[in-house]
């Protein structure tokens, strides 16, 4: 049950994310399975350009650490970037 949890928490981080992205970048945030979630960052017009994508299995115990360095590598930038950019 706790990594339902993680999983619905994880997914929210990343939906806020997608509200943060620059102009030209989306972030696709999808449940695809029963605990799996996937995750896509693009550039471009819909469909665009991948620059990462993984897909999550939090019915293993490392997939929230999984998710949140993702999340460092990848998207943490590109809302600081759209902040910038909109400043």
């Amino acid at each position: 049950m706790k990594h339902l949890q993680q999983m619905r928490s994880v997914k929210e981080h990343f939906q806020g994310l997608a509200t943060q992205m620059p102009h030209g970048k989306q972030l696709d945030v999808r449940t695809v399975d029963d605990g799996l979630i996937y995750v896509c960052l693009s550039a471009g017009p819909t469909p665009g350009t991948i620059i990462a994508e993984k897909t999550f299995d939090f019915n293993q115990p490392q997939a929230h650490d999984a998710a949140m360095d993702f999340a460092a590598r990848h998207l943490y930038s590109q809302v600081v970037i759209g902040m910038s950019v909109a400043a």
